[in-house]
């Protein structure tokens, strides 16, 4: 019996550092508030470039294996490609490889990873190339033996049929579900996820998520106050939504009670799997504690130890 099942994607991470970079701030748009720019036509160099294992369903389940969990990771990767390295990556972390599955349609998932570093928030865009993951499928019939299913991003034209499995999964084996929606997903809109939303005992979105996800059924002239949308997301997700905010820190609502904690300053590195080691934080306390406070300040804890390293796993906490 697994404590947590991660699913979703798995990646080969490129970083690429670089100073020029330049932040625009972009009124026109609710959700595109902040853009990052580079010169049109221009040859940018670096003399700093790393790799590490990314995406939403292996830096969780590196993050909840560090707290003493007992996890698997539901993946697809290409063994000749770029697959055998990450499973050897998940196994020395100690997370089950059972469930990953062998695609040589494409190569593995891999990403491309820009980093303005003369920032002091280090902000940065991510390149994506979802390779094997597109190829990603649930099997209800598939030993389903965990406490927990952590959902992240999913890739793929048949994801609402592989959500369609996960939701019969998760009805007939009783099994707690933690929903972090990837950007197909949000791009989708609630009608789409209505049945996941139902069933999800913790939602995880970002702010700009969030509002797109409530503009996918409500109209606002501007972006609404995060009660607001806490509120109105626990309209269709009747548990617990918890909103991260960056550096100003996150807030949850569980239909009761409005909870916030603020975010450490730390000097950050690389941002990029802050929002992974948060949720890893998070979830790992309360399937440890239940406590939503406590779970919360682990979340953020962890979150903040991440962006002070290179990459979306080398600063994840250790132990409780």
């Amino acid at each position: 019996m697994f404590d947590i099942i991660t699913i979703g994607g798995a990646t080969k991470d490129f970083f690429i550092l670089t100073n020029k970079g330049e932040i625009v701030r972009n009124k026109k748009s609710l959700t595109k508030q902040k853009l990052l720019a580079f010169e049109y036509g221009a040859k940018i160099y670096t003399n700093e470039l790393y790799t590490c294992l990314g995406g939403g369903a292996c830096n969780t389940a590196v993050g909840f294996s560090r707290l003493g969990l007992k996890i698997a990771a539901k993946i697809c990767v290409n063994e000749q490609l770029e697959g055998e390295w990450i499973k050897k990556v998940l196994i020395k972390e100690k997370v089950s490889v059972k469930y990953i599955k062998n695609n040589t349609k494409e190569p593995s998932g891999f990403s491309s990873i820009v980093i303005n570093s003369d920032s002091k928030s280090r902000d940065h865009i991510a390149f994506c190339c979802r390779g094997t993951n597109k190829f990603l499928k649930i099997n209800p019939r598939e030993s389903w033996k965990t406490k927990w299913i952590y959902l992240s991003s999913f890739s793929g034209k048949e994801w609402v049929l592989q959500f369609k499995n996960i939701v019969k999964i998760v009805k007939k084996k009783n099994i707690k579900l933690a929903f972090n929606p990837g950007f197909r997903q949000i791009e989708s809109g609630i009608n789409k996820l209505k049945d996941i939303l139902k069933l999800t005992e913790v939602l995880i979105v970002n702010r700009d998520e969030a509002i797109e996800l409530v503009l996918s059924k409500h109209h606002y002239n501007q972006a609404p106050h995060i009660k607001e949308l806490l509120s109105k997301l626990y309209k269709y997700c009747p548990n617990l939504i918890i909103i991260t905010d960056g550096s100003r820190g996150v807030y949850a609502y569980d239909g009761k009670e409005f909870y916030f904690e603020k975010a450490k300053k730390v000097k950050a590195v690389d941002t990029t799997g802050a929002g992974d080691a948060f949720s890893s934080g998070f979830i790992g306390g309360l399937v440890k504690n239940g406590d939503i406070k406590k779970s919360l300040k682990l979340g953020i804890k962890n979150g903040g130890s991440v962006v002070t390293k290179m990459g979306a796993q080398k600063g994840l906490i250790r132990n409780l």
